[in-house]
């Protein structure tokens, strides 16, 4: 992903948003015109790997305060094989302090604990889920699947 983001981007990687919990200042937004500037930006390629983030990320470039990673805990990195041993060897302590304190957890990847309960945080995702007006639409969906 980094080079990614360097080399076709063009975006440092510490000016990468993940857009999964966003604060958003509404009258910077609208008095920036940043719709418009999202969707001129969107238009300009083809693809992007992650399309919101990666033309939030271009737009908002120099303009972004990031809010500390206990409001958007990402709960895939301990599946992401050689890139999570990477990334924990170096944020390791502060990786280890996230698992113990976030106050958002963000179901990022493709592993989903409605999909695989038995995962690390799921319990949390499934404590939510049981009052939720959904919890039998998400138990009806899983019947059969693996």
């Amino acid at each position: 992903m980094a080079k990614y983001l360097e080399n076709t981007l063009h975006i440092p990687v510490n000016e990468y948003i993940n857009s999964g919990v966003l604060v958003i200042d509404c009258k910077k937004f609208i008095s920036q015109k940043i719709k418009d500037k999202f969707f001129s930006a969107l238009a300009l390629r083809n693809s992007y790997a992650c399309p919101d983030q990666d033309v939030l990320s271009i737009v908002c470039m120099g303009n972004i305060k990031f809010i500390s990673d206990i409001w958007n805990f990402q709960w895939h990195h301990q599946f992401a094989g050689t890139y999570s041993e990477k990334l924990i060897s170096l944020y390791s302590e502060r990786y280890e302090n996230l698992i113990e304190n976030h106050n958002i957890i963000h179901y990022t990847g493709g592993l989903k604990p409605w999909h695989s309960p038995r995962s690390n945080f799921a319990e949390v995702f499934w404590k939510y889920a049981r009052n939720s007006d959904f919890y039998e639409e998400i138990i009806f969906r899983n019947i059969g699947s693996d």
